[in-house]
């Protein structure tokens, strides 16, 4: 067990946590001018790239990575 007390959000395990993307990184790329989400507490839409901090490097350079890929490859 980490002494970091943060869980995986995907298998749950206590680990270092690692920063992800809510919208892929790739569309904010190809789309700079896009908005991708409304924040109610700011009353505006974001421009930024949003990320969240509750996965492990493993599940993100893997698991989600090959996820981005496949919508990369898709859109």
């Amino acid at each position: 067990m980490s002494d970091t007390g943060n869980r995986c959000a995907y298998f749950e395990t206590e680990t270092q946590l690692t920063r992800e993307h809510v919208v892929p990184n790739f569309l904010y790329k190809t789309n700079p001018l896009a908005k991708f989400g409304y924040n109610l507490r700011a009353d505006k839409f974001m421009t930024w790239e949003a990320q969240v901090k509750d996965v492990c490097a493993n599940c993100n350079n893997h698991y989600l990575s090959k996820v981005d890929s496949y919508a990369k490859g898709f859109f």
